[in-house]
């Protein structure tokens, strides 16, 4: 090699090290904030799973698009006004004295949650007073699904008093938890901030439909869970229920649709619970744009009141028309819809 040939390549070599350098403060300084390591092993009788999952992801729209509304209680909550979205703090603003407190346990240790009094809502506050959970078998499910792909979201439609958003944030995801009636945000706005969940969850304070509009809200005695649209006309569940009055509440309905402009709304891939009492087949009607535009990898919801009936149909003809079956929760054979009179309490829809 001549002294040309040799001045050429050492040139090359302190160009390369150079930009090396170069690149190597750029990647130092990047702000921490816009990577977030998804971090999971779990291992109890809740969920019997170990795994550990590391995974880049982007940093969560609640941490970041919601920084410009000034929420003064922590807790992120939006409201559709029939017409628009609007940042709604008076929910959790001067929340009622003396909230019963209870323990909701979680495959990521336990966590606060504000609860009824058992004697008024015997099923969900019941159970968890007595046995620090409610529905584990589900909450098992839906941690399953999330544990598979870091990079799904939860959403959350008929929160109650967030059992569910609640378990689902500790696992360190992001929730989107819908719930209508103020007695039960009272309670999850309290656990959100008590368990320091409020840079993971968000509230939207509406009842779903497939229209915009105001509606009453039925109770369901000895059941806060079972809260119903007053006009709801799925006769099962009204039957089926011990319903007697109205709650003062008037809420306004919005589309599962409508939750695509939700401000920083950028979930990609979900999955759903929907709990809504009997009107799951008026909530797909209005989601028809959401489902188009969101990967939705699964559903559970509840069957019960679906039984039979136009609204059983609807449900049937929606989720087919996109792929998706309907499993018994926890099995991995599908439902014959020939059979859907005779199906189980809850179902979960999975794409095929």
């Amino acid at each position: 090699m001549n002294n040309k040939e040799c001045f050429g390549v050492c040139c090359l070599l302190t160009i390369t090290l150079m930009i090396g350098w170069q690149a190597g403060r750029y990647f130092d300084q990047m702000p921490v904030a816009i990577l977030n390591v998804n971090q999971t092993r779990t291992k109890n009788a809740l969920f019997p799973f170990t795994q550990t999952i590391n995974k880049i992801i982007p940093n969560t729209f609640s941490q970041t698009s919601h920084s410009k509304y000034n929420f003064k209680t922590g807790v992120h909550v939006f409201r559709h006004d029939l017409i628009k979205w609007n940042a709604d703090d008076n929910i959790c603003d001067n929340l009622p004295p003396n909230l019963k407190k209870a323990t909701l346990h979680t495959a990521h240790g336990d966590t606060p949650i504000y609860v009824h009094n058992p004697s008024e809502d015997i099923h969900v506050s019941g159970s968890l007073v007595r046995s620090r959970t409610w529905e584990p078998h589900l909450l098992n499910l839906m941690a399953g699904h999330l544990r598979k792909d870091p990079e799904l979201q939860f959403i959350d439609l008929g929160a109650n008093l967030g059992v569910f958003s609640l378990a689902m944030a500790k696992f360190g995801r992001q929730v989107i938890a819908v719930e209508p009636l103020s007695i039960n945000l009272h309670r999850f706005c309290a656990s959100i901030k008590a368990g320091k969940l409020t840079e993971k969850i968000t509230i939207v304070y509406n009842a779903l439909s497939d229209k915009r509009e105001n509606v009453s809200l039925g109770i369901d005695r000895r059941n806060v869970g079972g809260t119903y649209i007053v006009n709801n006309k799925n006769m099962n569940k009204v039957k089926g229920s011990s319903v007697g009055g109205q709650y003062k509440d008037i809420v306004m309905t919005a589309k599962l649709d409508d939750i695509l402009k939700l401000p920083g709304f950028d979930f990609k891939k979900v999955i759903i619970k929907m709990d809504v009492e009997g009107y799951e087949n008026f909530v797909l009607n209005g989601g028809q744009n959401f489902f188009d535009q969101v990967d939705v990898q699964a559903v559970l919801m509840e069957w019960m009141w679906q039984r039979s009936g136009n609204a059983a149909k609807e449900i049937l003809a929606f989720y087919a028309k996109r792929g998706y079956k309907p499993y018994t929760p926890g099995s991995n054979s599908p439902l014959k819809t020939s059979l859907s009179h005779a199906w189980p309490v809850d179902v979960i829809w999975r794409k095929s």
